[in-house]
């Protein structure tokens, strides 16, 4: 139940993250360095000590979103480690590894629930991988925007697609706010379909919006039930 874009720009790469969870899990803490090497932002989440996204030193940035559609082929809960953990050990890898061989090695080596891990670079090209429990693959991202949800999955997944199109000028090369306008739709009256989603059981719990330049990435993170915004930097190594 999240929603990622992502835009190009000749400073580097902007990316927005809104994080949709069930009412009843604990607060995620916001952004905080991880000292490396390499060192890298990330927020944690208390239930298992992991993250769904980073940044680190090397420009490299990461998220994880559940792949609800195949959870008929996860294996029992009682032996899967925490997506969280991947995603912490994949932050803290440097940006010409080849993130493909660094997935295969984690899914041959642990057990995890499904999910599409997406990874991009100051210079790197976005990529997307999905885990249905059995198989990786990498997928093809015909727009700088991808959403999942654990609830009507397609039928969420089309409406946020074209709240997307109806959102940007130009799908390929949305603004930065075009971008904010669509990570904020919804957020006063949202439902189960909006982009910043709100449904009995779960809504939207954060956004994370990273700005990655040559020299520093700034993570800002802003959640529904605090006024103040996180701002953290990390410089980039030389």
């Amino acid at each position: 139940m999240c929603t990622l874009s992502w835009r190009r720009e000749p400073a580097g790469l902007e990316i927005w993250f809104n994080r949709d969870e069930q009412r009843s899990r604990p607060i995620a803490l916001p952004p905080r360095l991880h000292e490396g090497p390499p060192s890298f932002l990330a927020p944690q989440d208390p239930q298992g000590g992991g993250t769904w996204m980073f940044v680190n030193e090397f420009g490299r940035a990461g998220s994880l979103l559940n792949f609800y559609e195949a959870r008929a082929t996860c294996p029992a809960q009682d032996s899967l480690r925490s997506r969280g953990a991947l995603v912490r050990d994949l932050a803290q890898t440097p940006l010409e590894d080849d993130i493909g061989e660094l997935l295969k090695d984690h899914v041959l080596r642990h057990v995890y629930a499904p999910f599409y891990f997406w990874s991009a670079g100051i210079r790197a090209r976005a990529s997307l991988w999905a885990w249905d429990g059995q198989r990786l693959e990498k997928r093809a991202l015909p727009l700088p925007m991808h959403t999942t949800s654990s609830y009507r999955s397609e039928e969420v997944r089309n409406h946020r697609n074209d709240w997307y199109r109806d959102t940007v000028s130009d799908p390929l090369h949305p603004t930065s706010a075009e971008l904010q306008s669509f990570h904020e739709t919804g957020k006063t009256n949202g439902d189960f379909c909006s982009i910043h989603m709100s449904r009995t059981d779960a809504r939207t719990v954060s956004t994370s919006h990273i700005l990655l330049q040559e020299e520093m990435a700034t993570y800002t993170y802003s959640t529904p039930d605090t006024p103040e915004v996180s701002v953290s930097q990390l410089h980039m190594h030389a």
